[in-house]
């Protein structure tokens, strides 16, 4: 299901949080207070990370529908997504990330 690129994304994204607390975050701010602000930015930043791999999936499988003519195969049918992994890790990591943001 994730590619190499989404893995390296993550980490990059979550380096990117790391220093952008570190350069504007006031020294003696308390360590909790940095904790939900890490948590905070570095979900806000999975949202945009992960959005090309869900359109990227929910286009393959539309266009395999289109192919198909109407023929339902026993991946799709059964709510998969015809070969790319599950879909229901992506759609679990959808549910997190909403529900810890907002």
């Amino acid at each position: 299901m994730w590619s190499w690129f989404t893995l390296v994304e993550l980490v990059v994204l979550f380096l990117v949080t790391i220093y952008m607390l570190l350069y504007y975050a006031v020294k003696h701010t308390p360590w909790f207070i940095r904790l939900n602000v890490i948590l905070g930015w570095y979900f806000s930043l999975i949202i945009i990370a992960i959005l090309p791999l869900d359109i990227y999936y929910t286009l393959v499988d539309v266009d395999r529908a289109d192919q198909s003519d109407g023929e339902i195969d026993e991946a799709t049918e059964n709510g998969g997504t015809g070969g790319h992994g599950n879909d229901d890790g992506l759609k679990t990591f959808w549910y997190v990330i909403y529900w810890t943001v907002f």
